[in-house]
């Protein structure tokens, strides 16, 4: 009896590897736009835990649930790139479960953050309407990649997980700030948010200069690259002056990241990727963009050697067809395109409903 198991389980194994394969063909054509019919999926706009959740929905049999939490943007869940993300998975053959949190749509880092939205998470693994038969994959990118790994970390989640997902996430936060602050090549965008929560938390600074830093951080948004801060601000007036020092100045900047630093040591603590908390049979995918200028693409490199120390099997995919949250298949260069497709294929073979969340 047991000879003739042998050839059945070959054949399960082969055939977990062409869905994956094949849900990875269909995501990677959706997310490059080649591919734009709705036929194949359909959005429900619930209303859980007092927040509104976007469900994009397969047509036919679902391969299993992707929970994908949205990054510091102020469109949230309705982020095109995120819409397009909710499409893919579903066009993939995935339910993706994408909440609206109100604390990243507003741009904030606080001290309750990770706790909130680690508790949003294990809420919804826990909904049976969302997560039908419990078994789930968590998803997340950029920023957002903590708090995935903190409710990983917790029993009752990761006994429902099936695999975690990071897109440009972090290993060590400091490294981030540090780079943010004072890497050249740095998106400013990432230092302003520092620097906005910083001093709603830790100081009292005045309404003009708030509001300054505000529109700094609408002009890093919408503004090009050769467009400078200086030209927004006026430095006749000491509180924008203060805020053109502090981006402007290496010395400035250099001490305003040391006094953001302790706090990511002390009241943000929570904001460290908690790697030695995971549980060894959930495997993680980590992709990163090789130019990065947010989150560098070795905090991936160094989060995949952290889990592997830990022990936990874990794929590293890096490539030049993302940047931070952006996306951009060519598909003439085929060597790329095949390592990403290897990549994805392994994480939606992970993702699939494994034997261990089969009934007995």
């Amino acid at each position: 009896m047991g000879s003739q198991l042998v050839p059945v389980a070959l054949v399960c194994q082969f055939e977990m590897i062409a869905r994956g394969f094949l849900a990875a063909a269909r995501f990677l054509l959706v997310l490059s736009g080649g591919w734009t019919s709705a036929a194949r999926w359909q959005r429900q706009v619930l209303t859980r835990f007092n927040t509104d959740i976007d469900l994009y929905l397969p047509r036919g049999t679902s391969a299993g649930t992707v929970i994908f939490v949205h990054g510091l943007s102020v469109l949230g869940h309705r982020d095109p790139r995120v819409e397009q993300l909710g499409s893919a998975l579903a066009t993939a053959g995935f339910r993706a479960v994408i909440p609206a949190i109100k604390s990243l749509r507003e741009l904030w880092i606080r001290r309750d953050q990770p706790e909130q939205i680690e508790q949003l998470i294990t809420a919804i693994t826990s909904d049976e309407q969302l997560v039908p038969g419990g078994c789930c994959a968590l998803m997340a990118v950029s920023f957002s990649g903590v708090f995935v790994l903190r409710a990983a970390g917790r029993p009752a989640v990761s006994a429902r997980l099936s695999a975690l997902g990071l897109i440009g996430a972090y290993a060590d936060v400091n490294s981030v700030c540090d780079f943010l602050v004072t890497a050249n090549r740095a998106d400013p965008y990432g230092y302003l948010l520092m620097l906005r929560s910083y001093y709603a938390e830790c100081e009292t600074p005045s309404a003009r200069f708030l509001e300054a830093l505000e529109r700094c951080i609408e002009h890093s948004i919408t503004a090009s690259e050769a467009e400078s801060f200086e030209d927004i601000l006026d430095a006749s007036q000491p509180d924008e002056a203060q805020l053109i020092q502090l981006i402007a100045d290496p010395r400035a900047r250099a001490d305003m990241g040391r006094r953001i630093r302790s706090v990511f040591d002390a009241d943000w603590r929570d904001y460290e990727a908690p790697i030695e908390s995971l549980q060894l049979d959930v495997p993680v995918f980590l992709i990163h963009g090789r130019d990065d200028r947010v989150i560098p693409v070795e905090q991936s490199r160094d989060l995949a050697d952290r889990l592997d120390v830990r022990g936990v099997v874990n794929r590293l995919c890096v490539t030049r067809f993302l940047s931070h949250g952006d996306s951009r298949i060519r598909w003439h260069e085929l060597p790329e395109v095949l390592r990403v497709w290897c990549a994805f294929a392994w994480f939606f073979r992970c993702c699939q409903v494994s034997a261990k969340h089969q009934p007995e």
